[in-house]
């Protein structure tokens, strides 16, 4: 198994990335760009110069660069001063780097960079982002058609969305599918978000991160997540986080073969810390906080405590025969009972 990670422009991390460089299908970042809306909603101090430099290190790995945002300012699409700015970069990461496509989301976006610059795109792969939330041929097939009448090219790779990770069946009858359309184009899991199983706040939280980027907007996490959404709902709930569909480092045996690569994430939690979830995927087991290990319920790290080398051997064959309906199952419940550790203080008593 090969594996999509975040690019941090940290020396100490390319360096890193390049000693295991022949386990990496490729990588992805933030493009840097002032003021473009991101689908995370931290800044991580780095800036685009110092993205190429390191990029250049990462010889013969495939790059991408994320337009993942859920939407942008309507300025935007008809900004050219903007549009250009954005194209420039993009051109010095496909000329001085190793910039092979992009992720996205806002199509609108990329209609408009394909209108005022079709130089830029030809020959750059589309890939649509985890946020499509693709589960089926047909949505693909849109997208991909949708892109390369823009001009883009036809991507090599495609992340399906999180609800199908669990769903071997599914999975395998959807790569057979895919195939018979665009032969040799790879499934890609997305591995360790923790997001709520079908999360019914999802669309919505995205749309507060792309806002986040707006003058003035406060952080989404800070004001939403903690008192109304899904934080509140775990910390209130634990057996939540263990419906959730991620796969573990020592899930990763018991994948279909139809399942080409997997995606890691976590680019905003620093470089010391994205080392030790891509780590443990090599290795193939996380010992410590199953919380540390996710991205999206980090936050709740330092107030529950699950040790996720005690989820039981069964645990990935019961969770992956899931029926959704907690209330009449019980399972992860029981299980976060048995295993979670409250920690002080307790998020009731944050502030935000």
């Amino acid at each position: 198994m090969r594996f999509e990670t975040p690019f941090l422009p940290d020396p100490d991390f390319t360096s890193f990335l390049v000693d295991i460089k022949d386990h990496l299908s490729a990588v992805h970042f933030r493009l840097y760009v002032p003021g473009l809306a991101d689908a995370r909603s931290a800044s991580d101090g780095f800036d685009g110069k110092t993205l190429v430099e390191q990029l250049r290190r990462l010889d013969g790995v495939p790059q991408y660069g994320l337009l993942n945002a859920r939407f942008h300012h309507p300025d935007i699409y008809t900004n050219t001063t903007y549009l250009d700015r954005i194209a420039d970069h993009v051109q010095r990461l496909k000329d001085d780097a190793g910039l092979v496509g992009l992720v996205a989301t806002d199509f609108y976006l990329l209609k408009a960079l394909a209108r005022h610059q079709p130089d830029l795109v030809t020959g750059v792969r589309l890939t649509p982002s985890v946020n499509c939330a693709i589960t089926t041929v047909q949505e693909l097939v849109s997208y991909v058609e949708t892109a390369t009448r823009y001009g883009f090219a036809r991507p090599v790779r495609y992340v399906v969305d999180r609800r199908l990770n669990r769903q071997p069946q599914k999975l395998d009858e959807l790569a057979r599918q895919v195939d018979s359309i665009y032969p040799g184009m790879a499934l890609v899991l997305l591995a360790n978000e923790g997001c709520l199983a079908d999360c019914p706040y999802r669309l919505t939280h995205e749309a507060q991160i792309a806002l986040a980027s707006f003058p003035g907007a406060p952080d989404p996490m800070v004001t939403v997540a903690r008192r109304l959404g899904c934080l509140e709902d775990i910390s209130n709930t634990p057996g939540l986080i263990l419906s959730s569909p991620f796969i573990r480092p020592e899930d990763v045996q018991h994948l279909p073969a139809s399942v080409a690569e997997l995606k890691l994430c976590g680019r905003t939690r620093g470089p010391n810390r994205l080392r030790q979830i891509i780590q443990a995927y090599l290795d193939g087991a996380w010992k410590g906080n199953l919380f540390e290990l996710l991205d999206a319920p980090e936050a709740l790290a330092r107030t529950h405590f699950i040790e996720n080398a005690a989820l039981p051997e069964e645990y990935y064959s019961t969770t992956t025969q899931c029926s959704k309906l907690c209330s009449s199952c019980g399972y992860c419940d029981a299980l976060a009972k048995a295993l979670l550790v409250r920690l002080p203080p307790d998020l009731s008593q944050w502030d935000g």
